[in-house]
């Protein structure tokens, strides 16, 4: 076999190595977009957890002080409840959000995984086929140059005789 002698899908095994990193650095940014909306969905679950349990605190407080209190005093406190409820459930909503933006990252993450396996698999069949077609070539190239001395043997033995 030369040296010269290109293999023939050389094109396809270039381009399944590529198709494999490239998969390789999605898998990675999807990884990483779901260690961020996992920190995400931790942040709003923390958030909301202690805004009710300042919520829970602060309003355990304000009953006892709304036992001694005037008719305006109570409006008020409806008026500050209410804004509360509205915040909780805009964090409810926050949460929500990051869930679902968690769910998406990790369907990403497997997604790029598996896309990844296609890739290193497609790519390893055609490294094999061509470790398997330099190997031929090179058996081919060792089986010619044993004929040529087989047959230059055969001719040392013909002119003796």
């Amino acid at each position: 076999m030369s040296d010269r002698e290109r293999y023939p899908l050389e094109a396809v095994q270039t381009v399944r190595a590529e198709a494999r990193r490239e998969a390789e650095r999605a898998l990675a940014d999807a990884i990483a977009a779901l260690e961020k909306a996992q920190a995400a969905h931790e942040r709003a679950s923390a958030s909301l957890r202690q805004f009710r349990v300042d919520e829970n605190e602060r309003a355990a407080l304000e009953r006892q002080r709304l036992r001694r209190c005037s008719a305006g005093e109570l409006q008020r406190e409806e008026a500050f409840q209410a804004r509360q409820r509205a915040r909780d459930a805009e964090l409810a909503v926050e949460l929500a959000r990051a869930r679902k933006s968690e769910r998406a990252a990790a369907t990403a993450v497997e997604t790029a995984r598996q896309r990844l396996g296609r890739r290193a698999a497609e790519s390893e069949a055609v490294s094999r086929h061509a470790d398997r077609w330099r190997a031929d070539r090179a058996k081919a190239a060792d089986e010619r140059a044993e004929d040529e001395r087989d047959e230059v043997a055969a001719a040392r033995r013909t002119r003796k005789a």
